[in-house]
Parts: C-alpha cells; sequence; structure tokens
C-alpha cells in the first residue's frame, strides 16, 4: 500500500511539471546584451521584452516560470504610474507562479528616476515565488532638504484638510506585496527606497529569505522600514509558524521625517518590524507565529529588529548591531533609542540566541510594555559598556560582555554593496575567543538547534553566524 501511495504521488508529481510552461523575459534596450540573453535559449522559446508583458501573457497559468535575463527593466507597458512590475495573477497551492532570474543572470528592476512610481514591484497575486533581482529605488534622486519640504507640505495637508500625504518621489517602495497569501520573495538584492525596503500588508503565509537589504526609508513619512511585515491576516486558523524572516541583511535604514499625521520625530527606519499583527482589517488577532531567524541587522536609525503591537513573535539567532544610529548625513533620525532587539507593546515572544551589540550609550534590549516574553541565552552589550534602560534584569543565562566579533568596524563602514553580496571575510562572525560561543540553548519552542554552516563548533553558538575557525 505504501509503495503504491509513493508511486501515485510521484505520478502526480510528474503530471504537475509537465504542465508547467516557461517563459523568458530580455531587455532589447541593449542590443549586445538580448542578443547574449537570445542565444542561450531553446529552440521554440516564448521571449518578452518587459516582465510585465510576460505577467500580462493570456498564457500565463498557475505552475508557470518567468525566466528574466540580464538587463535594466525600467518600464511598465501597461502605460500607468503605480509600479515597474505589477504581479496581479496567482499561483495555486501547489502550482506557484515562479519569476525569477535566468540561471547565472543578474536582472535589474528599477525606478529609474521616475517620481510618479509608488512601488518598483508590487504583488497583489497569491502562490507567488520571486527571487534573483537587483531591485533598486529613487533614493538617490532625493535630497535630505526636498524630503523635509515636501514632508512639511504634506503634514500640513493632513492637519488641514486630511489628505493622506500623494508623493510618489519620496514615498516609493522597492517591493510591496498586498492582501495576498503565500508570496515568497528571496534572494533579491533591495537598496535606495525612498520608502521600505520590503513590504507585506495584510497579507498571510509570508516568507522573506536570503534578501540583503540597504538604504531604505529615508525620506517618507509613512513609518517605513528595511523589512516590514505590517498587520498580517488570518487566512485559515493555523496557529503554527507562517511568516519567515530568515537569513537577511538589513542595514542603513532610516527615518529623516517624521509620520505624517503625527509630526513628532521619526519613530522606525528598523531592519526588521513586524508590525501590528494583532488589529486587522477584520478586526481579529493574528493566530500564526512568527519566526525572525538568523539575521543580520545593523546601521539602522531604528532598532534592528522590532515586534510593536504583535504577537508570537521569536527573534532567535539573530546579530543586531550598532542600531538606533542614524545613517543619512545632516539628520539624527529621532535619536531613536529602542534597542537593538525591542518589544514594544507586544505579547507571547522568544527572544533566544541573539547578539545585541549597542553603539555607545545606546539600549542593546528594549521592552516597553511587553508581557510574556521569554528572553534568555543572549548576548547584551553596548560599546563603553552596557546600558540598561528599560528592560528587565538579565536572565542568570545571558552574556553580559563585549561578543569579540571578526572585523565589526568593516560592517560598520557599508562593506556590503551592489558590488558585495556577501560580508566580506565573515565580519561580524565570533571570533576564537568569543563569549558567545557554546552557550545558546539547543531548543526554542519547535524550532530545534540552530547551526549555522560552517560552524566549528560543538554547541550552540550566539547570534547568526558562528565561530568559523580562524
Amino acid at each position: 500500500m505504501i509503495k503504491q501511495l509513493v508511486t501515485t504521488c510521484l505520478l502526480l508529481s510528474v503530471t504537475s511539471v509537465a504542465y508547467a510552461a516557461d517563459y523568458y523575459v530580455s531587455d532589447p534596450s541593449n542590443p549586445a546584451v538580448d542578443s547574449a540573453n537570445r542565444a542561450l535559449l531553446p529552440a521554440g522559446a516564448i521571449v518578452f521584452d518587459t516582465i510585465q508583458k510576460a505577467i500580462d501573457n493570456p498564457s500565463l497559468s498557475p505552475g508557470d516560470n518567468i525566466y528574466v535575463m540580464n538587463g535594466t527593466y525600467t518600464s511598465n507597458p501597461k502605460g500607468w504610474n503605480n509600479a515597474v512590475v505589477l504581479v496581479d495573477k496567482s499561483g495555486s497551492a501547489n502550482l506557484p507562479i515562479s519569476i525569477r532570474a535566468y540561471a547565472g543572470h543578474h536582472p535589474t528592476i528599477s525606478i529609474g528616476g521616475n517620481t510618479m512610481i509608488w512601488d518598483a514591484v508590487l504583488i497583489e497575486g497569491s502562490y507567488i515565488n520571486f527571487s534573483g533581482f537587483e531591485i533598486v529605488g529613487n533614493a538617490q534622486n532625493v535630497t535630505l532638504a526636498q524630503a523635509t519640504q515636501i514632508a512639511y507640505t504634506e503634514i500640513a495637508g493632513w492637519k488641514l484638510l486630511g489628505i493622506a500625504p500623494a508623493d510618489s518621489a519620496t514615498n516609493s517602495n522597492c517591493v510591496f506585496v498586498y492582501n495576498s497569501v503565500h508570496v515568497a520573495v528571496k534572494n533579491n538584492l533591495i537598496h535606495d527606497c525612498s520608502a521600505g525596503g520590503i513590504t507585506y500588508d495584510m497579507s498571510d503565509y509570508i516568507t522573506v529569505e536570503s534578501n540583503i537589504v540597504y538604504n531604505t526609508s529615508w525620506w517618507s513619512v509613512y513609518d517605513t522600514s528595511g523589512i516590514s511585515i505590517h498587520r498580517m491576516l488570518n487566512s485559515d486558523s493555523y496557529a503554527g509558524y507562517k511568516v519567515f524572516v530568515i537569513n537577511n541583511i538589513s542595514y542603513n535604514s532610516g527615518n529623516t521625517q517624521p509620520y505624517y499625521a503625527s509630526g513628532g520625530q521619526p519613530t522606525d527606519g528598523n531592519g526588521i518590524i513586524i508590525d501590528i499583527n494583532q488589529t486587522t482589517n477584520n478586526g481579529k488577532p493574528y493566530l500564526g507565529r512568527t519566526l525572525v531567524l538568523t539575521n543580520i541587522v545593523y546601521n539602522n536609525g531604528g532598532s534592528g529588529a522590532v515586534a510593536f503591537k504583535s504577537a508570537h513573535v521569536d527573534f532567535i539567532n539573530n546579530t543586531a548591531y550598532n542600531n538606533d544610529t542614524c545613517p543619512v548625513s545632516g539628520s539624527t533620525c529621532g535619536n531613536i533609542d529602542g534597542g537593538q532587539i525591542t518589544a514594544n507593546a507586544a505579547s507571547d515572544l522568544n527572544i533566544v540566541n541573539n547578539i545585541l551589540l549597542a553603539p555607545a550609550g545606546k539600549t542593546a534590549y528594549g521592552n516597553y510594555g511587553s508581557t510574556n516574553v521569554t528572553e534568555n541565552h543572549n548576548l547584551f552589550w553596548s560599546v563603553g559598556g552596557l546600558v540598561s534602560n528599560n528592560y528587565v534584569p538579565p536572565d542568570p543565562s545571558d552574556v553580559l560582555a563585549d561578543p569579540a566579533l571578526r572585523n565589526p568596524p568593516e560592517v560598520s563602514n557599508a562593506s556590503l554593496s551592489a558590488n558585495n553580496h556577501v560580508i566580506g571575510e565573515y565580519a561580524l562572525a565570533l571570533t576564537a575567543n568569543s563569549p558567545a560561543r557554546n552557550v545558546g540553548v539547543t531548543r526554542v519552542g519547535s524550532v530545534g538547534a540552530i547551526h549555522m554552516n560552517g560552524n566549528q563548533d560543538t554547541g550552540i553558538d550566539l547570534g547568526a553566524l558562528s565561530y568559523k575557525g580562524f
């Protein structure tokens, strides 16, 4: 019976794959690149000249793949200004639609200085896999002085007339996922977004994995962050893990402008935020758990990682370094001191196996009115000595010492760039003398022991990058 069941499953799997179609996209604006791209394709391949045309293709069906080749994609053939790429098609539970870089290629989606674009990529479909792109916003086309003047006008308009800000130049996102389920955003390089880097709003079954996100949220008045999971919705009653934020690097985000409805000091610009999941548009709290695992967050103007008015969130084996530090010259980003990892009006949190290294005089871990928080086996330190501000006394299992990380100045000077997609020489990994070695707990709830690639230790190390043997 078991053999028959396995054979049936294999046949069903093969049948599903057999019906999947492959479509290709090649940018014709550079004839030499376009010619090289097309030379790689199989005979009879269906090729589109924009990503949008491939998505709008009437034959696109669940299970199909769109492979995007080298080029810079800026135009939207729909002739409207909402997004460069709008994903409004959906796959199905076992047959997602995949939009991904062609193997070995590095396509770019860019707002391209178009001040009328709200989102580089807007995903409103479900069962979508989106991966392998460089996505560029327009933050470099706006100055601090310009953003401040626009924000002043926007805030005044809201106070006088109740008009929400509508300046896309300062409020444009790189990836925005709205009212969708089962959308995975993976392996992208995302940067220079005036507003959010990767933002999910009113969605469920979320995966944000192995992305590098930097230089976001500088000019917006919408309290945006590098990676934001906002107002999650219950598409079902499952209470296990449904949101996964794993293996990302998020740095140099910050808010120079205040939230439009308050007009006070900036409050966000976090590396990662799990935001308001207990009040959704249907008035019901979110039931699922969120896993924030093995991320590196540093040099952000807000917290490294924060749960705000959210519940059922686990922060495990993350490294949060030098956050609450404004990355924008000429601005203070509100002089935020929330913590490298922050629990703010949240509940049912596990904060375990993390490294929290704050800049001089700033908080390592902040707990602000949160309840049912399990905090243990973390390392807390602030440059020049530990600062304890508004958090409960450390657990006996916590380490209060300099983590002795490898080459942290290299990371603080933004060693990551569009031409260097990995941390050079394992910067922020543990050195031989690090007190964060072999002191982690082996299990947090349903999550088992965390061993990072290349770990040379027999036990569990703290942070996202284990000791590598050098």
